[in-house]
């Protein structure tokens, strides 16, 4: 489904380029939902608390300071992120259309906000400069996407505040030394400047962030394998669960840190990752139903040693008995049987499993078959002999 949207969306090449989709779709399509509520929320907060100080005075009736000029396009830039919010958050949509709530959003706001400073009065126009301001950083904090997009889109917002500040802006009659042609110019140039700064700081911010979840991206990928969630840790490494960059099967990832594998430096080191191989080559060629299955492994480039075996949905042997108490005696043969044709099966491919315990069993549902045994961590290694040797073993 991603790949479609994705090839949808280079249909239509600036609409959906640049927006953030490594956690997917649906991932920007939520973020982009959280921009608008609370874009939203702030613009009705200070469109209900400013009418409200203004009418406590009893100065201007009720409807009168509704129907103002200023007041009616404050609701309405604030109903375009109503819309966002709504639009984004009813149904899934692929990649181009939310590039294009994405972009629409942020232009009709710099719009609508235009057209609320579009009076004579500095007042509107200081409060608009602010508002696109906001409204362009919390953008680029909210929603995930490259710094080219998010300054090409900033800018599609700036660009009518400075020409209302232009054309609709009238100054002060003729005091002072400065004529109203130069003040108009001016102030032209200091909503400019601010426009300039609004979109500086949304373009930083996109970029700093774009490069942090990529970053955090990169170092969520194991070869070809994304890691998504921890499943579980112990003393020399950790079992994750991952999916396949390009296939649906999702599997278990166990890393084996540097510092996982004690004193085995220079040269043991050297001949342990040789080890390492030679060990998941032939757990690999195992065949036994009985045996987890082995997909991938190799090494990183900050030497942490990883194995890609099926992801089991089931219940290692510990955790069942510790929940459940004893297993009948039929059941413990039954299980114990199919541990037995998992090591045979090791046996005669010169493997020892050296870790036999009842964590490294689990018991699952398998087609329509329960209590399917799978044997895990197969490969565990002591190099040599000698006393240094002992701390060098390797668990995969």
């Amino acid at each position: 489904m991603a790949d479609e949207r994705h090839a949808t969306a280079t249909k239509v090449p600036f609409i959906g380029a640049g927006l953030d989709t490594h956690s997917g779709v649906g991932f920007v399509q939520a973020r982009l939902a959280f921009f608008g509520k609370v874009v939203f929320l702030l613009a009705f907060t200070f469109y209900l608390v400013i009418n409200a100080v203004i009418f406590s005075s009893g100065l201007v009736p009720l409807f009168a300071l509704l129907g103002q000029h200023a007041n009616v396009w404050h609701l309405i830039a604030a109903s375009v992120m109503a819309g966002v919010w709504a639009l984004a958050s009813v149904r899934p949509w692929p990649l181009w259309v939310v590039g294009a709530i994405d972009a629409a959003a942020l232009i009709l706001a710099g719009i609508t906000l235009s057209v609320m400073a579009a009076l004579p009065d500095s007042e509107p126009l200081n409060a608009a400069v602010l508002a696109v301001t906001v409204t362009t950083t919390a953008r680029a904090v909210l929603i995930p996407s490259a710094a080219m997009r998010t300054f090409c889109l900033s800018w599609l917002a700036a660009i009518p505040i400075i020409v209302v500040a232009y054309v609709f802006h009238e100054p002060p009659g003729p005091e002072g030394p400065f004529s109203p042609g130069l003040i108009r110019i001016a102030n032209t140039v200091g909503t400019g400047l601010w426009m300039i700064l609004a979109t500086t700081l949304s373009t930083v911010a996109s970029r700093t962030i774009y490069g942090l979840r990529k970053q955090v991206a990169e170092a969520a990928e194991i070869g070809q394998y994304t890691l998504e969630s921890k499943i579980g840790s112990g003393g020399m490494g950790e079992v994750w669960r991952a999916r396949h960059r390009m296939l649906i099967r999702p599997a278990a990832v166990k890393l084996i840190r540097p510092q996982g594998l004690g004193s085995a430096t220079g040269r043991d080191h050297d001949v342990l990752l040789r080890r390492f191989e030679r060990e998941a080559r032939a757990t690999a060629g195992l065949r036994s139903p009985h045996t987890v299955q082995l997909y991938d492994f190799g090494v990183t480039d900050d030497g942490t040693l990883y194995y890609v075996m099926e992801l089991l949905e089931g219940m290692d042997l510990e955790s069942l008995v510790e929940q459940f108490g004893p297993v009948p005696a039929e059941r413990a043969i039954f299980i114990l049987s199919q541990v037995c044709a998992s090591l045979e099966d090791a046996h005669q491919n010169g493997l020892v499993h050296r870790d036999i315990k009842p964590a490294n069993v689990v018991v699952s549902r398998f087609g329509n078959a329960w209590d399917f045994v799978k044997v895990l961590d197969f490969g565990l290694v002591k190099l040599g002999g000698g006393a240094q040797d002992e701390n060098l073993r390797l668990t995969t």
